[in-house]
């Protein structure tokens, strides 16, 4: 019995070997089965579901070819894509820095881009906007904290809309075509400079910026009894945000009319030592907090002020070596401005200086600056120079090929100032021809002349004048030659009945002593007169510049939340 039992308990054990893996592979066939099922019945009605939801029609509706914004996912369907995500910049965090020249490389556009709005605006500033993550990540970093910058000006219009109920801003964008955008040429400005021309700041060439705009701090209405000409203490930049309706946009600033009386306001420049917040806040993405900016500001009257000015007012032109230039308007509500005549110069100097862009720039200033008035005062003249120069350029002094070269360019850009219109073929036309008088100029230690006489040619109603009426009789004078002593900073041109007139500049803050000849040298007239084309070109190019004040204001009603049309 024992023995039976025995056998029996091996022979059970032995089945069992046998049937355990069948059980086994039974129990995954049978696993496997309920899986197809499941997958093959209840699964096209769970992907079904899932495509209808408002996420994923939302997903599906971004024309995104590029997978920029969208990754590629899995296809399960027509129209049905599994696993995508969204790529989106982390705008809540601080942006990382850079110092290179970002420039717009527009080869790749294609056309269109993509029919969804948000794509299209976010491809705008995609290249000089994002930077490349080196991390498994579907986060990228940006360059600015929001879609704001002078630098995105030129590739698109974007408005803002204010409806009634609207918890958060609505942006529309609307595209510049593509066939237009590639022919954008390279940014040559940093962007910071782009940024501080936007807010009216130009580069100093002895280091730092001046603003356009003067100070916000108002003169003394009484006289000083000392002769004491210090800076008022107040000299505040500072960002207002968006002006009142009522009052007149001046860009990133805004300063009363009734501030421009008619008496005689007199302004130097020096170093603001207060900013605004929301300026340096804005500043900040490019870099620009820690620049030293200059700014116009008034100085204390004295009664020897008070004399000088209340004289030089009364004459024609300001004497040559008066340590004051003056600033006339015709408008009524401008009375005469003084500024010292070295900072004037300097700031012509950065004038031309610029190097320019043929789509011009955005600039934060207004007509009605200070600064603003000084450097486009000789912008009207631009004009009549160029016509009077057109019609004598055989008596210019200059060979076949440089006359044929200066001619093909002077003439449309005439053709342009006529009309007085802005727009793309205009500030093309200007710079071209500032780049070719760029080319005629003259080349290394005696390109300061060339500067001189651009610097004159801003800053001095008496040599805009002379050099005005000296063009209606080029053609008798191509042997003329001006005498320019750069030991004493002087020009002397010939003036009528055998004179020389003697103009002085301030060269030292320009081209230091040691850094420049100190020789005199004749130069020909021709060459002054392409010098001079150059400087109230130059005037005329900053008055085309497009105003940066509806870019900068719609940028400052933006809150941290923002929705795209």
């Amino acid at each position: 019995m024992d023995g039976d039992v025995a056998l029996l308990t091996v022979h059970m054990e032995f089945m069992s070997s046998l049937l355990t893996p069948n059980f086994v592979i039974g129990t995954w066939v049978a696993a496997f089965v309920a899986i197809l099922a499941l997958v093959g019945i209840i699964g096209p009605v769970l992907i079904w579901r899932a495509s209808r939801t408002e996420r994923h029609l939302a997903i599906s509706a971004i024309d995104d070819d590029d997978n920029t914004f969208r990754s590629r996912g899995i296809h399960a369907g027509p129209g049905i894509w599994l696993f995508q995500r969204m790529r989106a910049p982390i705008l809540n965090l601080a942006p990382a820095s850079f110092e290179e020249i970002i420039s717009l490389s527009l080869d790749v556009v294609k056309e269109p881009i993509s029919t969804t709005n948000w794509v299209q605006f976010g491809m705008r500033f995609r290249r000089p906007g994002f930077l490349e993550s080196d991390h498994d990540s579907d986060d990228v970093e940006t360059v600015t904290p929001e879609p704001f910058g002078p630098l995105f000006g030129v590739t698109g219009k974007v408005e803002g809309r204010v409806t009634a109920g609207d918890e958060v801003p609505v942006l529309k964008f609307q595209l510049a075509p593509s066939k237009d955008l590639r022919k954008l040429e390279p940014d040559v400005l940093h962007i910071r400079e782009i940024f501080l021309l936007s807010v009216g700041c130009i580069r100093l060439h002895s280091g730092g910026y001046c603003s356009l705009f003067e100070s916000e701090m108002a003169a003394d209405d009484e006289s000083s009894d000392s002769d004491d000409q210090d800076v008022m203490a107040s000299r505040r930049l500072r960002y207002t945000g968006t002006p009142a309706r009522k009052k007149q946009s001046r860009g990133y600033y805004h300063r009363d009319r009734e501030r421009y009386h008619a008496g005689l306001d007199a302004y130097k420049l020096v170093l603001a030592d207060e900013f605004d917040a929301a300026f340096v806040e804005k500043a900040k993405p490019f870099n620009a907090t820690g620049e030293h900016l200059k700014v116009l500001s008034r100085v204390k009257y004295s009664s020897s002020l008070s004399a000088d000015l209340e004289e030089y007012k009364r004459r024609t032109y300001v004497p040559a070596e008066s340590p004051w230039i003056r600033l006339s308007s015709e408008e009524s509500h401008q009375g005469q401005a003084f500024i010292v005549r070295a900072d004037a110069q300097e700031m012509a100097h950065s004038l031309l200086q610029i190097l320019w862009h043929p789509e011009s720039y955005l600039l934060g200033s207004s007509r009605h600056a200070i600064g603003m008035r000084l450097l486009t005062n000789s912008a009207s003249r631009f004009l009549g120079v160029a016509e009077r120069i057109s019609k004598g350029i055989h008596s210019v002094g200059l060979g076949n090929a440089e006359r044929t070269m200066l001619q093909e360019v002077l003439e449309p850009a005439i053709r342009k100032a006529e009309r007085d219109t802005v727009d793309r073929t205009s500030t093309a036309s200007m710079y071209k021809l500032d780049q070719v008088l760029g080319q005629l100029g003259q080349r290394d230690d005696k390109l300061i002349i060339d500067r001189m006489v651009g610097i004159l040619m801003l800053t001095n109603e008496e040599f805009q004048e002379l050099l005005y009426q000296s063009l209606r009789h080029l053609q008798d004078t191509p042997l003329s030659v001006v005498q320019v002593d750069l030991r004493a900073a002087t020009i002397k041109i010939p003036s009528a009945f055998g004179f020389m007139q003697t103009f002085v500049l301030d060269l030292d803050s320009i081209y230091p002593s040691k850094e420049r000849s100190h020789d005199t040298q004749s130069v020909p007239y021709s060459a002054v007169v392409l010098a001079a084309l150059k400087g109230c070109l130059r005037s005329y190019m900053l008055r085309q510049c497009f105003n940066s004040g509806p870019l900068l204001r719609m940028v400052d009603q933006c809150s941290d939340v923002v929705l795209l049309e």
